[in-house]
């Protein structure tokens, strides 16, 4: 009927909006170092930075090598996501954000775009990829 494309269009919506929430926390999960927040946001394996099908330990180990690095400030600034639904229960989200990272003795900042691709399990969806598409800007010096 006449209502049907509105109705995909409206979930299609909702879903993108969930998809946006869903990147949002993983971003903070781990700026606040809330390690098991964060994990609970992969799937179980992860095309993960060039490393495909990495178990989520693999994920674990880099996080919380970086969230000892950069124990003094963490910020992520998440500045616009355009999501699509290439197939039923998969996104794609480009995201382009920013990011400061400060220790004891090293500071990073950049900014770049990325690609998470999510799958929806249930009410939730999951990271099944992860990989930058582009850094703009990426500076990393001794402090």
């Amino acid at each position: 009927g006449s209502g049907e494309g509105a109705r995909d269009e409206a979930a299609e919506r909702a879903a993108a909006a969930q998809v946006q929430q869903a990147i949002v926390s993983l971003n903070d999960t781990w700026v606040n170092g809330d390690m098991d927040a964060h994990l609970a946001h992969y799937a179980d394996r992860v095309d993960f930075y060039g490393a495909e099908d990495a178990p989520r330990s693999r994920i674990r180990q880099e996080r919380e090598r970086d969230l000892r690095t950069f124990n003094v400030n963490r910020q992520i600034r998440v500045l616009r996501q355009a999501v699509t639904f290439p197939e039923p229960g998969r996104a794609r989200a480009l995201v382009d954000k920013e990011w400061t990272f400060e220790g004891d003795r090293m500071r990073r900042t950049g900014a770049g775009r990325q690609e998470m691709i999510l799958e929806q399990e249930g009410d939730r969806w999951i990271v099944v990829s992860e990989r930058m598409l582009e850094t703009t800007r990426s500076r990393q010096e001794r402090v």
